[in-house]
């Protein structure tokens, strides 16, 4: 049993969802949901603002919550990327919707053959009626049908294309990997590595930290955290001998198949992994409202390709993919420690991020008539049986749509079910890790 790490300092970074997001506005709700602290023995501390010195940007704030007895002082921050999405584009959106819709059915997962379908007969109906209405048919459909159709048609075209345009196209413009969207993609994800390289190098000593994903925000969230594992993964400090025992057994725990199990282990390798020199805080990664449920769908052209991409290390998978030559998650570096010696060190593989890393999923489910979060749902299906899937329901009068409900509190204010999930996932009432 490895040593468990004190932490003096913890870091907990929400990433925004989609939606015209402005700074503050996410981490305000967030702070002010998860700062209860778990012991009822001490009234809360207000939290304090100050400067932050991790973005790039001058409008945002580090939320410091105050540390207690079972709980070390805590900054909260968010990482904003809106501002680089700031211009709406039809063509963006549409492109990316109609290659979702038009695209060969079989390429699809069976859960979207219907919907697909279906919203090709919709598109259809309405075509046809447009079409009858402005240049009338034979039997004179233009005087048969009430003028008033053509205004509400038109109505409820621009509500639809005003409420997509400022909810999905900020989606349209990551997922769609066209020549037009890459600048962006790529400004900000180099956002966001540069945001947790910050937060590692900074002078407030963070023993951990935990990454957080709304909506989009998981999305992004995820391709940061490979990115910057595949900046940090290599890093050690050269010694004459290494102690790698964890890391020598971590695919027995994957082997088992027991999550309780594999989750020990991570940690256990999270603690191993600091004791050779890896410059590595982040424990866990928490998504809430995930699109990734559907990345079969929206991150492959096929669900075919998303499992190749998973076979070959492009995707990463918890626990990780094995490679696909030796069937080990880690291989073999050979340095100089002085001129005469040759020593070796066992170094995970790029795509091997939640071997340290734990993933927690927290999403709604369906209730009565409320239709929880269609927007997300279970990530271990696609992203491997390490993953901690919390699914949650609402009650209906919560609201009939609750993507955004993630941290919300009734109207007596009482914590939901997805609150207490997301407090259980963050795990900041702990000194020891």
């Amino acid at each position: 049993m490895s040593t468990p790490i004190n932490v003096e300092r913890q870091a907990v970074v929400i990433v925004h969802g989609i939606g015209e997001q402005r700074p503050m506005d996410t981490v305000k709700s967030f702070v002010e949901a998860i700062k209860k602290i778990d012991t009822t023995d001490s009234p809360l501390q207000p939290v304090w603002l100050k400067p932050d010195k991790i973005s790039e940007g001058f409008e945002h704030r580090r939320f410091t919550i105050p540390g207690h007895r079972n709980r070390p002082v805590t900054d909260v921050y968010e990482l904003y990327w809106a501002h680089l999405f700031e211009q709406e584009s039809h063509r963006t959106f549409f492109s990316w919707f109609a290659h979702l819709v038009f695209r060969r059915s079989k390429a699809l997962p069976l859960r979207f053959r219907r919907l697909q379908f279906l919203v090709r007969v919709v598109l259809a109906m309405a075509a046809t009626v447009l079409t009858y209405s402005f240049w009338g048919t034979p039997n004179n459909f233009l005087e048969s049908t009430p003028i008033i159709l053509v205004f509400v048609s038109g109505f409820i075209f621009y509500w639809i294309s005003y409420w997509m345009l400022n909810h999905l196209a900020d989606a349209a413009r990551y997922l769609d990997a066209s020549p037009r969207n890459i600048v962006s993609r790529n400004e900000v994800r180099k956002l966001g590595v540069d945001f947790l390289r910050n937060l590692h190098q900074s002078d407030r000593g963070y023993n951990r930290i935990v990454l957080c994903g709304h909506s989009l925000g998981s999305i992004i969230g995820l391709d940061i955290l490979n990115h910057f594992w595949y900046e940090r993964h290599s890093f050690f400090e050269k010694k004459s001998r290494y102690n790698q025992e964890v890391l020598q057994k971590f695919h027995e725990a994957i082997e088992s198949g027991n999550f309780q199990n594999f989750r020990n282990k991570q940690r256990e390798l999270f603690r191993e992994l600091a004791a050779v020199g890896l410059n590595w805080s982040i424990t866990d990664f928490v998504t809430m409202g995930s699109p990734l449920a559907h990345s079969d769908a929206i991150l492959a052209k096929s669900a075919d390709q998303f499992i190749l991409e998973k076979e070959q290390g492009i995707t990463s998978t918890c626990p990780p993919t094995p490679d696909r030559k030796d069937k080990k998650i880690w291989h073999k570096h050979h340095f100089n420690l002085d001129s005469s010696k040759v020593r070796t060190i066992k170094i995970l593989n790029s795509n091997s991020v939640f071997a340290p890393v734990r993933w927690t999923n927290i999403y709604l489910q369906r209730n009565g008539i409320a239709l929880g979060d269609p927007v997300s749902g279970p990530l271990k299906p696609l992203y491997g049986w390490g993953v901690r899937d919390l699914p949650v329901k609402l009650p209906v009068s919560s609201g009939w749509f609750q993507h955004s409900l993630y941290w919300s509190v009734d109207k007596k204010g009482n914590d939901n079910p997805a609150l207490e999930a997301l407090r259980k996932a963050l795990m900041l009432d702990h000194r020891q890790y």
